[in-house]
């Protein structure tokens, strides 16, 4: 780092470190999802009728179904922001539905594994990113035998708003993380999770589950080591205050 004005600013060196860093986490996404799913997406399920012939609806009417519109029976009241958000793709590249609904899912699938490499990328040191690389690949392999990896909800079936809503989660997840004030974290973090009840519920369900968990950490690991072994029942009462407040 170099000062100039009181300012600190990246040496060229560290500059074209990090754009190497930034080039690297891109290309190693595509690795991900080429190697993964670049022969695996197919779908056999009727799911992606009823998400197609909402979005597809969606993109001619301009607004949600009614109790009329008696053929979207079992998506009147689903919840809608991923399919609003494949008919505005399809309308802004005017290409047919169908199509936008596919690109955005393959968007999805790609971006969700860059931003977890990005996490990795951003670790305080060499060998956190190196044991955190190591454990991503390993659960990769692991989940992606039982079919369980993110991206899955597209190969067999069609579950085109989950996949879209875990992406929102991955996202939201480690953002909201960062955030120290409690009241930021707060306000934050429920008002991302009704937004993502609009696109997936369980995704919202499970962002809510993970920043609980984020803050419970946080309280547990705020006091001292010793006092929460001594005395467990102190750290669950920290932590329950935490969370509540």
């Amino acid at each position: 780092m170099e000062i100039h004005s009181g300012r600190i600013v990246p040496t060229v060196l560290e500059r074209r470190a990090r754009a190497l860093g930034f080039a690297a986490t891109i290309l190693a996404g595509f690795a991900i999802v080429l190697n993964e799913f670049g022969h695996a997406v197919y779908t056999a399920s009727a799911d992606l009728g009823w998400h197609y012939a909402l979005t597809q609806y969606l993109a001619e009417q301009g607004h949600l179904p009614t109790n009329a519109d008696a053929f979207l029976a079992a998506m009147i009241g689903y919840p809608p922001l991923a399919h609003i958000t494949g008919a505005l793709v399809a309308h802004a590249f005017r290409i047919p539905v169908l199509e936008a609904m596919l690109l955005t899912t393959l968007a999805c699938i790609y971006f969700g594994y860059v931003a977890v490499v990005a996490q990795i990328a951003v670790a305080r040191s060499s060998t956190e990113s190196f044991l955190a690389l190591f454990f991503f690949v390993l659960f990769m392999t692991v989940f992606q035998r039982g079919h369980l990896a993110y991206g899955n909800e597209i190969v067999g079936n069609f579950f085109y708003a989950q996949l879209v809503g875990d992406l929102g989660l991955l996202l939201a997840f480690f953002g909201i993380a960062r955030i120290k004030g409690l009241a930021a974290f707060t306000l934050i973090g429920l008002s991302v999770v009704d937004i993502l009840a609009w696109v997936y519920t369980l995704s919202a369900v499970k962002l809510l589950a993970g920043l609980i968990l984020v803050r419970g950490l946080r309280a547990y690991c705020s006091g001292s080591m010793a006092e929460h072994i001594s005395n467990p029942s102190s750290t669950v009462r920290a932590a329950s205050r935490e969370i509540s407040h």
